[in-house]
């Protein structure tokens, strides 16, 4: 078993004790179920990642915060979204303007 590292945050100082399955284009929004959508996360930047695409999802664009791997993780999941025709049901709140 290979032993899973955050993709978002290279260093870390503690080591997370945990690292959670990300998929870049998330399941409740059509994302498949395979290695290519998947990314290994710290639960920080797991939590980040949802938050940023939430913001996406609501008004288009994303609130201040975040680092920079994790916007961009945000980003290429919604452009992800986006290009398969918005399909799924995303559970971030209000997103009925993003469809």
């Amino acid at each position: 078993m290979i032993t899973p590292h955050c993709s978002i945050h290279k260093y870390h100082s503690p080591m997370p004790l945990l690292y959670e399955e990300h998929h870049i284009q998330p399941l409740g929004m059509g994302g498949k179920d395979v290695a290519v959508n998947k990314v290994w996360v710290c639960v920080q930047g797991h939590y980040n990642i949802h938050e940023l695409l939430g913001d996406l999802l609501r008004s288009g664009t994303m609130r201040r915060g975040g680092g920079r791997a994790e916007r961009a993780c945000a980003n290429q999941g919604f452009a992800a979204w986006v290009a398969a025709g918005k399909p799924g049901r995303p559970v971030y709140g209000a997103v009925e303007a993003a469809r």
